[in-house]
């Protein structure tokens, strides 16, 4: 779990530093959660 938890930040991290517009900020953001999604169905599946 912790290292699924990781490399969604680091994820987020460089995705935010790569582009820093509000439109791919979203994108970012949805697609993290849908990270976290997938790793509770696994964890709790």
């Amino acid at each position: 779990m912790k290292t699924g938890y990781t490399s969604s930040v680091s994820t987020h991290t460089i995705s935010t530093k790569i582009s820093n517009n509000r439109t791919s900020q979203y994108t970012i953001d949805f697609l993290i959660y849908l990270n976290y999604y997938v790793l509770a169905f696994y964890i709790y599946a």
